[in-house]
């Protein structure tokens, strides 16, 4: 995008083969250096990263097998996600509420008001990106493993447009994620598809 080209998906970047495809796109010799420079550093590090992964899912399943069984029930969650979710939440105790839930996670709006009026955000330094990007990512995966997600994806799509939904159904998610790991039960699409909370 930087340099006007569009028609390239990201998703060639994590083929292997297709990657290098990249540095045939461009002419001078300096931007072919740095995708070059680029590609080695990514194949550089993809070792140390499934070596890591390897290492963190072996110790997940002693830590804290339960949770992460839980986790792994939702549609669209595989290992990395679920592992993200249950090292960046930590204790779910921790979280009185949904609500305290919701807001770390940073899927819904935290504002500040007085006499009626927002008078400004709080708290907004203490939220995890990594949950928000986790919640945010499942609904890519999770409309392809479950049409009932979908259904009601492409309804609030068609009723609130795609942000909207997609910020509808990441809060969905991570609702549902603290009420699964709170009372100890698995996923309940059913449950998630129609109910405006999941409780």
């Amino acid at each position: 995008m930087q340099h006007g080209i569009f028609d390239v998906s990201s998703k060639i970047v994590k083929d292997e083969k297709e990657r290098l495809v990249l540095i045939r796109i461009f002419d001078k010799p300096d931007l072919k250096l740095m995708l070059q420079t680029d590609i080695d550093y990514i194949e550089l590090l993809q070792p140390i990263i499934e070596r890591l992964e390897k290492r963190i899912r072996k110790q997940a399943k002693y830590h804290n097998q339960r949770d992460y069984k839980l986790l792994i029930t939702i549609p669209g969650v595989g290992e990395m996600l679920a592992l993200v979710i249950l090292y960046e939440t930590h204790d779910i105790s921790r979280f009185a509420t949904v609500q305290q839930y919701s807001s770390y996670c940073d899927v819904v709006k935290c504002e500040r008001r007085s006499a009626g009026k927002i008078i400004g955000a709080k708290n907004n330094k203490i939220r995890n990106p990594y949950l928000k990007w986790a919640f945010g990512d499942i609904i890519i995966k999770a409309q392809l493993a479950e049409p009932k997600i979908e259904k009601l994806y492409q309804r609030l799509k068609s009723k609130y447009g795609i942000g909207r939904a997609k910020s509808i159904i990441a809060h969905r998610f991570a609702v549902a994620a603290y009420f699964m790991l709170k009372n100890k039960q698995v996923f309940d699409v059913d449950r998630f598809c129609q109910s405006s909370k999941y409780n």
